[in-house]
């Protein structure tokens, strides 16, 4: 082969060679995963990461109530020493703010309760959402049953009077009478005497 011949396979060598590096309108063809590069060698396979995305928002927080499981008391603290303030029915709800020390009267919202409060027995109600940190409430005072005194008067004495009493005498109409045996004429007034107490 002469220099011109080479000249001309090395100028179509080199034209191949950028008409394979020039970009084309049409898709390659990818490998298929698995399917080898041609040489019987598995062909590496791109892994795709998906990384989930979380949204930021927090959960509801409950609030914490009961629901009466009969028609109940509300008092004004926990226990039945004190006096009832108010009944719930059946499938009342209301909110609880608090419980005894020993978590068996729940203190909840009652409208006609002092500062707007009574306590309930939790063993009449079903609680929901009640948070370990509910607040205890102190009980208030035990209230003092009332005393009962006698307001009887006295028993009453009788006690001789040494007050003088009045009195006076009452004169009936005459009586005529008419005897026959003597010619003479009688009068009889009868009398009797009648005695009234001071005033």
């Amino acid at each position: 082969m002469n220099k011109i011949q080479r000249l001309i396979v090395l100028v179509l060598i080199f034209s191949i060679a950028l008409a394979c590096n020039l970009p084309s309108g049409s898709p390659t063809e990818s490998p298929v995963p698995g399917a080898g590069n041609g040489d019987g060698s598995p062909s590496p396979t791109a892994t795709e990461t998906i990384t989930p995305t979380v949204t930021g928002v927090p959960p509801t927080a409950c609030t914490p109530q009961i629901v009466t499981t009969t028609d109940s008391n509300v008092r004004g603290g926990p226990g039945q020493v004190y006096g009832i303030l108010g009944q719930l029915t059946l499938g009342s709800t209301a909110t609880v703010d608090g419980k005894n020390s020993d978590g068996t009267w729940w203190y909840i919202q009652f409208p006609a309760g002092p500062n707007g409060h009574g306590w309930i027995a939790g063993s009449i109600t079903t609680a929901t959402c009640i948070p370990d940190t509910l607040a205890i409430i102190a009980a208030p005072p035990t209230p003092v049953p009332p005393s009962f005194t006698s307001t009887l008067p006295p028993t009453a004495t009788l006690v001789p009077s040494s007050t003088p009493t009045w009195g006076g005498i009452i004169i009936l109409p005459p009586i005529f009478i008419i005897p026959s045996s003597t010619p003479t004429l009688g009068f009889i007034f009868p009398a009797f005497t009648l005695q009234f107490p001071n005033p």
